[in-house]
């Protein structure tokens, strides 16, 4: 036997076991197995993920190519692949089985997100917002465990007394809130869900901003948290079972008017309450997910009815070393932009997640 026979032989000998490893790789890279008796839940305020195309209807015209920021197809598909790889990892390496999501500019966004992250089970609900820069709220939900009975956008006009223009047709609605042309905010997405015998109806929410003064502009994060209010009164009224998530960016805290007062959102030890606040106890342990000069704010929390929650459901902020800043900004979100400086990176806020057991 020649030399060249010999390292064919071996050749052929290895190939099994580089086949094998192969296959191990590719199959650690695999999301695990979701948790078939809870569900996961995360939301992420996505910090102006525009696309690079110009809105007429909307005031976009900070994040086009032309514009200072140079948005562009290249810084696009940058925060597209920095988004998908906190989806991916927020559950440690599954996806949650609810993602809410706010601060992007059309439903295209989300459906770059699902086919970058291959999330075929997944379907999106989501709604034009009047926001007068057209940016919006949005859910991606596991479709092979739930299943969609209805989905709503409930549109605020802050300035009218109207307010609430659910009677309209949806499209008419948004035009004439456009038209109204101040007091526009985001639309409250309401998606109702069947999981087995039981129905959730899932609340996904970006209140008002601070923008003018925290106290200034209080009234229309309470104006905004009383409808809320009303709407899942509706609905547990109808169906006293309901289940109720409540999930957002409120621009307040658990212990403001809005959340604490208005909506009745609890922690978790005040069992008079019809609501609970997953992130009450991390808000009051000086934790947040987003950050104000030095101050960490818990701007967005993930809310429950009592009757979702139990002593082993649990709630955490993802904050990764790698979506943290360094520097002179250190322990800031890692954002995409610092000012007019890029920075390449995810957002300003750290998404919240939440495991609920199902008993």
């Amino acid at each position: 036997m020649n030399k060249l026979d010999l390292y064919n032989m071996n050749l052929k000998q290895l190939f099994p076991f580089v086949i094998l490893i192969l296959l191990l790789s590719c199959a650690s890279q695999k999301p695990k197995k979701r948790d078939a008796d809870g569900l996961e839940i995360m939301f992420y305020n996505l910090e102006n993920f525009f696309d690079t195309i110009d809105d007429p209807k909307t005031m976009d015209e900070e994040y086009l190519p032309k514009a200072d920021k140079r948005w562009n197809t290249d810084k696009y598909n940058t925060k597209l692949k920095n988004i998908s790889k906190v989806i991916s990892e927020i559950d440690g390496g599954s996806f949650p089985d609810l993602i809410g999501l706010c601060e992007f500019e059309h439903r295209s966004i989300l459906e770059d997100l699902k086919k970058n992250l291959n999330l075929t089970e997944f379907k999106i609900s989501h709604f034009e917002s009047p926001d007068h820069r057209g940016i919006d709220v949005g859910l991606m939900y596991n479709d092979s465990i739930f299943e969609l009975i209805n989905e709503e956008p409930i549109y605020v006009q802050l300035n009218s007394p109207e307010r609430v223009f659910k009677k309209m047709d949806k499209s008419k609605a948004l035009e004439t809130i456009r038209k109204n042309g101040s007091g526009n905010t985001r639309n409250i997405l309401k998606t109702m869900l069947k999981l087995g015998t039981d129905t959730i109806c899932v609340f996904t929410c970006h209140f008002p901003s601070r923008r003018g003064g925290k106290n200034e502009t209080s009234y229309k994060r309470e104006l905004v948290a009383d409808i809320l209010k009303h709407e899942i009164k509706q609905e547990t009224k109808k169906n006293p079972r309901m289940r109720v998530i409540v999930m957002g960016d409120f621009n307040d805290e658990p212990t403001d008017i809005s959340i604490n007062q208005i909506l009745g959102a609890k922690k978790v030890e005040d069992k008079s309450s019809d609501l609970y606040n997953l992130f009450y106890t991390l808000d009051q342990e000086r934790e947040g997910s987003y950050k104000y000069r030095l101050e960490m704010n818990m701007l967005d929390q993930i809310i429950i009815s009592s009757n979702l929650w139990n002593k082993e459901t649990t709630s955490r902020i993802f904050n990764p070393s790698w979506l943290i800043q360094i520097g002179k900004y250190a322990g800031f979100p890692l954002r995409t932009f610092g000012g007019k400086n890029y920075l390449a990176g995810y957002s300003d806020h750290f998404p919240v997640f939440a495991h609920i057991p199902l008993k």
